[in-house]
């Protein structure tokens, strides 16, 4: 990223530029003199100060330029002068294109103009007024009173404003002949409502048949709920609803039927421990669902507890 260029650019549009670490630029005007032989047209010259404004408006020039982040060019910027301050205490310059160059002067940082520095400053736009005859910038001469009776009467006359005449008469406004209007509205109500009279006469008219509707019987019939299987620990109540015991698992060692036990009791679920036998144990779950629906409920228990299977524990 070309900074320099970037300063230069800047100086010559705005004639002032402020790097930090550096100083601020500015880009003043030399008056004319006079060398003894020809008179020397006003130049300019780059001075570098250390007051001035503080801002970003060179950071957001490069920015616009190249098309990056505020932030990304004031970094740059900013790499810039420390390495320009680096390069001036070795001694070296640091050249600004078409402007000069900074050089390190006394322990102090100066900028030396380029000598052959041309600016034009850019042109005020003004608008051009058109001339006037000559004759219209001379006085008028008054001979009012050396011209003759005659010529003073007919002079008068001319001068005299032309408003004299009669105004012209005021164009007559037309007039609503409201009375046509209203027979014209009249007639076409009278033929609208003939229209309609006729379509209503030649269109024949049916007669809708009413039939009633049947009556249905509104008793519902409660189908009392099927008796639960002989063969199982299943109570059915009057309302449909079945109480019962789901078989989870089976286990023979009592340890790993506890371990099954206190796993789903952790998830939430009210299982206990059933002996069949001496060495069976039975991991029940307490279940109360439609007796007409128990399939359903042991779909449901299988895929959520075992998917191996699950029954009404007998």
């Amino acid at each position: 990223m070309e900074i320099a260029k970037y300063i230069g650019q800047f100086l010559l549009k705005n004639k002032y530029c402020y790097i930090p670490g550096l100083g601020n630029l500015e880009l003043k005007k030399k008056p004319s003199f006079h060398d003894g032989a020809a008179l020397n047209a006003p130049g300019y010259e780059v001075a570098i100060t250390s007051g001035g404004s503080i801002d970003d408006s060179l950071a957001n020039f490069i920015a616009t330029s190249e098309q990056i982040s505020i932030s990304k060019a004031s970094n740059a910027l900013r790499d810039f002068a420390t390495q320009a301050k680096a390069e001036l205490l070795s001694g070296k310059d640091v050249i600004i294109p078409s402007l000069g160059k900074f050089t390190e002067q006394g322990g102090s940082i100066k900028f030396i103009t380029d000598p052959t520095l041309q600016y034009t400053p850019p042109a005020i736009p003004t608008i051009r007024s058109a001339a006037q005859p000559m004759e219209n910038m001379r006085p008028k001469q008054q001979h009012d009173e050396k011209l003759p009776p005659v010529k003073q009467a007919q002079q008068q006359v001319l001068q005299q404003p032309v408003n004299d005449y009669p105004p012209y008469p005021e164009p007559a406004k037309p007039q609503v002949n409201w009375g046509k209007i209203a027979i014209v509205g009249g007639l076409a109500v009278a033929v609208i409502a003939i229209v309609i009279f006729a379509i209503r006469y030649m269109t024949p008219t049916e007669e809708v048949a009413v039939v009633p509707a049947p009556v249905v019987d509104t008793t519902a019939v409660v189908a009392a709920p099927p008796p639960p299987p002989a063969d199982t620990n299943m109570v059915v109540g009057a309302d449909g609803m079945a109480s019962f015991k789901i078989l989870i698992q089976q286990f023979d060692n009592q340890a790993a039927a506890d371990k099954k036990m206190k796993r789903l009791q952790s998830f939430g679920h009210n299982v206990s421990i059933i002996m069949s036998d001496s060495s069976t144990y039975n991991i029940v779950l307490p279940f109360t669902w439609p007796v007409a629906d128990t399939t359903h409920a042991l779909d449901s228990i299988r895929a959520l507890l075992n998917p191996k299977g699950v029954s009404v524990y007998r």
